[in-house]
């Protein structure tokens, strides 16, 4: 008994979406751990990125609470709109940018 050509040509393309839509989720899982990975990188390279500025332009101890003011709304803001994880890395490259200078500011805020 033969199939109608319509017949095998609507189960090949049925496969065919199929096939497409198997590959494209598997692709997808490698794309997004890379997405968090760069995005992770991203934050902790701002809060490096923050502690050099906060070292090089804050001169007074107003400036300086300001400045950290601005670093813990920056931090909220992040895990808002990205993820705690990107603020955790925000603040984590802060907290080694400062450390990399051998500040004392470091040693006040995190020991």
């Amino acid at each position: 008994m033969k199939l109608p050509l319509h017949t095998v040509s609507t189960a090949l393309l049925s496969a065919a979406f199929l096939l497409i839509a198997s590959l494209s989720s598997c692709s997808t899982d490698g794309k997004k751990q890379s997405d968090t990975r760069a995005t992770a990188q991203r934050a902790y390279n701002l809060g490096i990125e923050d502690a050099n500025a906060i070292i090089s332009e804050c001169h007074t101890e107003t400036a300086i609470r300001v400045r950290l003011l601005d670093i813990r709304a920056k931090a909220t803001n992040i895990k808002g709109r990205v993820s705690a994880d990107a603020a955790s890395d925000y603040l984590r490259g802060f907290r080694h940018g400062l450390e990399q200078h051998g500040d004392t500011l470091a040693t006040t805020l995190f020991d």
